[in-house]
This record gives C-alpha cells, structure tokens and sequence, in this order.
C-alpha cells in the first residue's frame, strides 16, 4: 500500500485546493495522482450540524468506515448532501490517520427551519412521520418551507392520499405561530375551513375585548383545527396572563359555530384564569465585573410582588447591556423559574454567561476626506487596549448627528469585526 501523505486536500463546492504531499511514495507523484489513490477510510467527522443527527447525515453519505475511498468518494458523498435539501453550503477536507483517511463534512443548514404537521388524514401522524422518514433522507421534525424536501413531502403525501382511495389535493400552508415562529401543516384540502372570528368566555382579570382585539389580528384567516387554535392561545394570549401571575391559566373546550357572511368559522374559547402567582425567592446573577449592589438595582421586582415574568426577562435585558458596555459583547443570560402551587409563588434563578471579555483595537472610517477623517479620530474616544464599549459607536454617531458636525450629511451606520483568537474588535464608521 503507499504511504499516505501529511498533507490535507480540501475540497469546497467543488473547488479542489491540494497540497503537495511530502513524504512516502506519494512523494514520487503528481498531487491529483495522490489524492485519487484510494485508502481505508477510519473516520468520519460532521461539523455546522444543529438541527440534523450527525449520524443521519453519515448514513446519507454512503461512506463506511473501512470502506476504501478516495477524493472521488468523498465529492460523490457531498452529491448525495446536496441531493437532500436541507443544506445551503458543504464542503470536506481529509487527511491521514493511522494507515486510512479521516474527513470531516462541514455543513450548512437552510436558515428557515420550520416544524411540520399533519391533519386530516385517514392514518394516524406517527404512521406518516415514519413513511416520510422512509422515504426522504433526513426528514425531522423541523424541514424547510420550500425547496427539494418541502417538493418530496407534498408528493409523497399526495400519493399516500391516492392509496387511500382519495382524490383532493394535499396543501401545505405555512402557519404563524408567533411573531418568530412558524410551522408547515399538510392536509386535504377539503378538510380546510378558516377562523373568522374569535370570541373569549370568563376572561375577568384580562378583559375579554382585550383579547379579542390581540387574538383576531392573529387568528383571523389561519386555518382551523384545535390544535392549531391552542398553538396560538399559547404564544400570543397565555403571555397576557403571566403578566398578571396567572400562570395556571387554561384554555378551551372550544365550540365553533359557521359564520354565513364569510363561510368560515366563529370561534368561542373558554377562559379558566387560575389563581394569581407571587415571586418568591429572587436569586440575582453571580458575577465578579458588576458589585452586588449595582446588580440589585437592575431587578425591578421582589418577593411577594405579582409573579410577572416579563420583568425577568426586562432584568437580565439590563445585565446584558451592563456587561456588553465593559467588553463582553457575547453575553448570554437565562433564568429558572419554579412553581410553587400550594404557596402559589414562583422562584426565580437568574444566570449569566459573561464569555469572554474583548479590547478595542482599531478604527476605520468610510466616506471621509482627510480633514473630515482626521477631526472624526481627534473625538473618537476609545483607545486601542480599553475594554470595547459596544454602545458606544452608537453614541457617538448620534452625537456626530445631533451637532451637525458634516454638512450634507444623509446615513452613518457601524460595524464590528471581532477577532476571535485576539479578542479584539475593530470598529468601522460608515458616512454617506
């Protein structure tokens, strides 16, 4: 067998860049000679993967471990990725291990993801999900809206419903769940019967027009079904009722009755408040960069006030902007929340993850003549090494507008560019 090479052959769309190997017979040979040669294959790497088992995308591949492969092999494999749909970007790189090759996939997922139902049909959702599961290589539970996979369900679907003896179409809508989430629901088409008006029974605490006003904008128009009526009490209406402590609260059973003006249909919901929550134990971030006092002064709630979650979340908004105006710009707060149902309160852990903590380094500056360049930098005031403040281009933009320093002067605008090995930032101001 000839010796592999240290060198690692990298391949992007496509597009081969190989270094020339440097030891063993493959010295001897051209590097396209040397990449084609074929080598047991003793691992296999995915990276990028968020949403999709790395295990379900080896298995699409077609690569075996052991397997003998070459670059060849590998540009096949990343065929197979491309064939699936639900990459926007791949590419591998592959190098030697022990006597065989080692490659890693790198992956780029569709940036809308959404999650998929069905209704309507003459068999139950598992027996579906495990069809299409079958038939559609990485099908999950979240899928994108359009494209090859989003083509492939609808056909599969539609030929599952011809089986059955059926002969309607199968549509798939996109559903808003809330202002950022969405969902995909197939079904028959016959089966679809819209919302046209929603009505509240019992809501006292929160006044009825209150939600009618919040949920009709939301509900009027989608399609009908239980399920889908309690996804949007869920995310539009229940953070209503947690403003006010009301975190028991329930919705349904429902009644539907036809609406003759627009052949769709006027729901009423059932409202159950449940009784009100407090807070109990509020338990602050731990952090060493802010004193404890000053942290204190962030929460606007103590124990015994009603238990609004909001104002948690408002909490940790203020931490994070503390923290990302002293150089930490990846803070990433969240909180525990326990229920207490026979105290009826509610205790809450407050936590953060400072991550690392970045200096400024460099200003640029676009759109500038000297002169205008040289008396921007003069009132610029961070200093290469200071911890970055990342409100502060911000503000001194704002302060560049207010005073009218340019005439003529339409946009500015900033940007960042951290460099993750130096933790360091550099800072680009934009004037047009």
């Amino acid at each position: 067998m000839k010796a592999l090479s240290s060198a690692l052959f990298m391949v992007v769309f496509g597009i081969v860049a190989a270094a020339q190997p440097t030891t063993g017979a493959a010295a001897r040979e051209s590097p396209e000679a040397a990449e084609n040669d074929r080598f047991p294959l003793r691992e296999i790497l995915i990276d990028g993967n968020e949403n999709f088992a790395s295990e379900d995308i080896i298995e699409v591949l077609g690569l075996d471990i052991g397997q003998m492969v070459n670059r060849a092999d590998f540009e096949s494999a990343v065929g197979k990725l491309d064939k699936t749909g639900v990459f926007e970007g791949y590419a591998f790189r592959f190098g030697p291990k022990d006597d065989g090759y080692t490659v890693t996939f790198t992956v780029q997922e569709a940036p809308e993801l959404y999650a998929v139902r069905f209704e309507g049909f003459d068999i139950s959702e598992e027996e579906i999900r495990a069809r299409l599961r079958e038939k559609i290589p990485l099908f999950g539970p979240k899928v994108p809206p359009t494209g090859i996979m989003a083509r492939r369900i609808g056909d599969l679907l539609q030929e599952l419903w011809i089986e059955q003896g059926n002969q309607t179409k199968i549509i798939g809508d996109i559903n808003l769940l809330s202002d950022e989430e969405f969902e995909i629901l197939y079904r028959p088409e016959g089966t679809i019967q819209n919302i046209a008006f929603t009505r509240f029974k019992n809501a006292r605490v929160v006044p009825a027009l209150t939600l009618q006003q919040k949920f009709n904008s939301v509900a009027m128009g989608v399609t009908y079904s239980e399920r889908r009526l309690l996804e949007l009490l869920k995310y539009n209406i229940k953070p209503l009722y947690e403003q006010v402590g009301r975190l028991e609260v329930k919705f349904c059973p429902c009644s539907v009755e036809p609406d003759t003006a627009s052949k769709g249909l006027i729901v009423t919901i059932q409202v159950e408040e449940g009784p009100e929550y407090k807070f109990g134990e509020v338990v602050p971030p731990q952090t060493s960069f802010i004193k404890p006092e000053d942290m204190a002064k962030l929460i606007k709630f103590q124990p015994g006030d009603t238990a609004n979650l909001v104002l948690v979340s408002e909490a940790l908004q203020r931490y994070e902007e503390q923290f990302k105006g002293n150089g930490f710009i990846n803070i990433r707060s969240q909180y525990d929340s326990t229920t207490n149902p026979e105290k009826k309160t509610v205790d809450v852990v407050m936590r953060l993850d400072p991550g690392y903590r970045y200096v400024f380094r460099k200003l640029e500056i676009e759109g500038l003549d000297l002169v205008a360049e040289a008396a921007v930098r003069k009132r610029w005031a961070l200093n290469a090494g200071d911890h970055f403040n990342q409100h502060y281009p911000a503000i001194f933009l704002n302060r560049v507008r207010a005073e009218q320093m340019f005439d003529n002067l339409q946009t500015t605008d900033w940007q960042m560019k951290a460099d993750e090995v130096e933790k360091a930032v550099d800072v680009q101001l934009i004037f047009k």
